[in-house]
């Protein structure tokens, strides 16, 4: 499992579940290596496929049409 992956689940782990959510959404809309820490996690456990999942929801674009 690469670095920034490791550093992102071991600042989640301490946390409740609210703020881990928060804090996931935070480094999702920041974090310059996003897609490719989602991608690590994709490769994982249904834990971290929903990590993934929660931070490509919260950086979509709402605006955007939906996929066809």
């Amino acid at each position: 499992m690469p670095t920034a992956t490791r550093d992102l689940l071991a600042a989640l782990d301490p946390l409740p579940h609210r703020d881990r959510t928060r804090r996931l959404v935070a480094w999702a809309r920041t974090a310059p290596d996003r897609a490719q820490v989602c991608a690590d996690l994709r490769r994982h456990g249904p834990y971290e496929r929903r990590l993934a999942l929660l931070a490509a929801l919260a950086t979509r674009n709402p605006r955007s049409p939906p996929p066809r």
